[in-house]
Formats: structure tokens, sequence, C-alpha cells
């Protein structure tokens, strides 16, 4: 169980890191970010890798029952612990939600260069074209940091399926 604690906490040092960067940015986009309470559009059924979904569980150990949330459906595009324009998980939200609404860099699908990718609704006065990696989120740094962890998670663990990119829906979080 300490290795597991171990990862965890791993895991939540690398979110941390990631809030650091997007409050930053957050600051740095103030006039062009639109994100608020209300703002949900983003606010999907997602799926997470298992080190997410586990450190969650954990984070919120008892508290799940009295968190309020709807009940999943199948055709509802929104998170279920997305009630009145609020996530009701917030400071436990997984990393893909706690970038949403900022630019992020990614490597682009040829892996010869980046393309950035940014909220809709956010930065109508930016040109794509000024974007760049001081005032992005550089997600591959991210991503491959949270991809290495959950192997090692999957690896040490008695997950049932031991694939690395095997993700789990979020709101199985209530089964």
């Amino acid at each position: 169980m300490s290795s597991t604690n171990s990862k965890f906490s791993e895991y939540y040092n690398l979110r941390t890191d990631i809030d650091i960067r997007a409050k930053e940015l957050s600051i740095k986009h103030s006039k062009e970010l639109k994100c608020q309470k209300g703002c949900d559009s983003c606010c999907e059924n997602i799926s997470v890798f298992p080190i997410e979904f586990h450190s969650i569980k954990n984070e919120l150990d008892n508290k799940l029952d009295s968190i309020p949330k709807r009940k999943f459906n199948i055709f509802k595009k929104s998170c279920i612990f997305l009630q009145d324009g609020a996530c009701h998980i917030y400071n436990s939200r997984p990393i893909i939600c706690r970038t949403q609404g900022l630019p992020l860099m990614y490597q682009n699908i040829n892996g010869e260069g980046y393309e950035v990718s940014h909220c809709q609704l956010n930065f109508k006065k930016i040109n794509i074209s000024d974007f760049n990696i001081d005032n992005t989120l550089f997600m591959p740094d991210y991503n491959s940091k949270l991809y290495l962890l959950n192997k090692e998670f999957i690896e040490s663990e008695n997950i049932f399926n031991k694939n690395p990119k095997k993700r789990i829906p979020l709101y199985k979080l209530t089964d």
C-alpha cells in the first residue's frame, strides 16, 4: 500500500505543478479567459487513467456518497458531478479538467511540430500564431509524466487490465 500512496503522492504533485502553471497562465490571459461558474460546456463525461481514478477515489474517500451528483445517463453529455453550473469534486478534479479553457500546446499528429488548442469561447481577440511555449500549457511533458505514473501504477497494483492506455469513466467513481 505504501507504493500506492507514493504513486498517488506523485500524481498529486503533478496536479499541483499543473495548477501552478495554470494559475500563471490564467493571470497572463485574464483578459481573454471567460471561464467562470456556469461556463460548463467543457464539463463532459470523461474517462481517466486508473491512477487518476483511484487517487481521486482515495482523496474523496468516504465523501463520495454525500457529493451532489446527477444519475448517470448515457445520453447526457455533461459530467455527473456538475450541478447548477458547479463542479462538486472541483478540488479533486482530474488533470484534463484543470487545463480546460487555457491555451494548450500539443505535438501535432505527424510529430513534426506543435499546435495549440483552446476553448472557442476564449481568446477571440488573439491570433493563434501569438501562442508559444511561454504563454501556453505545454502538454507533452505533463502527458508523458501522467502516462508513466499510470504505467507504473497499473504494473504495481492488481489492476485487471494492464493496458496503460486503458481509461475508466469518471462516473464509475459512484459505483
